[in-house]
């Protein structure tokens, strides 16, 4: 009983916070044991399914790191969108812990950072791969790429 009522009580919030959660379909760890890998991931949507991207990721870093997850998007085979955003720019967070001390950040979340409508039926391929400017003062612990859909 109290799970149902931690739901009730989370599903609220998060829906005045204009999170957009849904189900979690799929996860690509962008960061191996190698360092940094390709992923990607294919889904069949409809129209008007809400497609959200999320990033869990953990870094320290110190001020002006240049970071960029970049995603090119393919409907039916073909090239359909591209897009590139900052995972520190976020729409809203399921968690957040943010620590700044003598310049140097440390940060974990897990928080929505894109989303969009689907506007026709296809299939979908989503090429995910991160860059940033080489900066060695960036330490990558954690850096999952995760799609979210309310279908």
């Amino acid at each position: 009983m109290k799970f149902v009522y931690l739901f009730s009580v989370l599903s609220i919030f998060f829906s005045s916070c204009g999170l957009s959660i849904g189900k979690e379909i799929g996860r690509v760890s962008i960061l191996n044991e190698d360092g940094m890998a390709d992923g990607d991931l294919s889904f069949h949507f409809d129209s008007g399914d809400e497609i959200t991207f999320w990033t869990d990721d953990e870094m320290t870093f110190e001020t002006g790191v240049d970071l960029t997850i970049h995603v090119d998007i393919f409907k039916n085979g073909k090239p359909f969108k591209t897009v590139d955003f900052d995972p520190r720019n976020t729409k809203g967070c399921i968690s957040d812990e943010k620590k700044t001390r003598k310049g140097i950040t440390n940060w974990e979340y897990h928080c929505e950072n894109e989303s969009f409508v689907i506007e026709e039926n296809g299939d979908y391929k989503f090429k995910v791969k991160y860059t940033s400017v080489n900066d060695s003062t960036l330490h990558l612990k954690r850096l999952d790429f995760i799609i979210r859909a309310s279908l």
